[in-house]
C-alpha cells in the first residue's frame, strides 16, 4: 500500500511540474534561436555583441566596442532586423504614447506604444525607434518599460562616452 501511494505522489508531483519544464524549455529555446538571429545581423557587419536583452516578440543588443545597436523583432512568420550605429545619433529617449480612456468610473490612462527613439545628430535623416511594446500585438504590458529605460540609459552612456573619446 506504501509504495502505490509513493507511485501516485511521484506521479502527481512529476504532472505538476512537467508543464513548467516544458515551458521554460520553450521559451529558452526561443529566446536562444532570437540570440542567434541577433548575432548573424552583427556578424554581417563584423560586430560583436556585448550585451543583449530577450523579450518574447524581440532582442536587442549592443557592440559598445563599434557602438552599434542592434534589434531583431519576430512579427508574424516574419524577422524584421534594424541596426543603429550610434556615430550618427544624438540622443536616445523612450517614447510612451499613452492614450486616455473614459468610463463612468473615471478616466483611465494606459500605455498604448512603448518605443526607444534615437534622434539622429543630423536634422534631415529620420529617427529611427525599436517597438519595445504595441498594444495591438501585446496582450499585457510586463517589464517593457522597465527595459525600454535601461537601454535608453546604455545608449546615453555609450554616447557619453563615445562624446568623451573614452571608449
Amino acid at each position: 500500500m506504501e509504495s502505490g501511494t509513493l507511485i501516485i505522489g511521484v506521479v502527481l508531483i512529476v504532472m505538476a511540474f512537467l508543464p513548467i519544464v516544458v515551458v521554460s524549455f520553450h521559451r529558452k529555446n526561443k529566446e536562444r534561436a532570437m540570440l542567434q538571429s541577433l548575432t548573424q545581423v552583427a556578424n554581417q557587419q563584423q560586430s560583436i555583441i556585448s550585451k543583449h536583452e530577450y523579450f518574447g516578440d524581440f532582442i536587442i543588443g549592443i557592440d559598445e566596442q563599434k557602438h552599434m545597436i542592434f534589434y531583431v523583432k519576430k512579427a508574424k512568420e516574419k524577422l524584421l532586423e534594424a541596426i543603429v550605429n550610434l556615430s550618427d545619433m544624438k540622443d536616445c529617449s523612450v517614447l510612451n504614447v499613452c492614450k486616455t480612456i473614459k468610463s463612468k468610473d473615471g478616466n483611465y490612462t494606459i500605455i498604448d506604444r512603448l518605443d526607444l527613439s534615437f534622434i539622429p545628430r543630423e536634422k534631415n535623416q529620420a529617427g529611427v525607434q525599436f517597438a519595445f511594446y504595441h498594444s495591438d500585438s501585446n496582450t499585457q504590458i510586463n517589464e517593457e518599460l522597465k527595459s525600454a529605460e535601461k537601454w535608453s540609459r546604455i545608449v546615453k552612456e555609450q554616447l557619453k562616452s563615445m562624446a568623451a573619446g573614452t571608449k
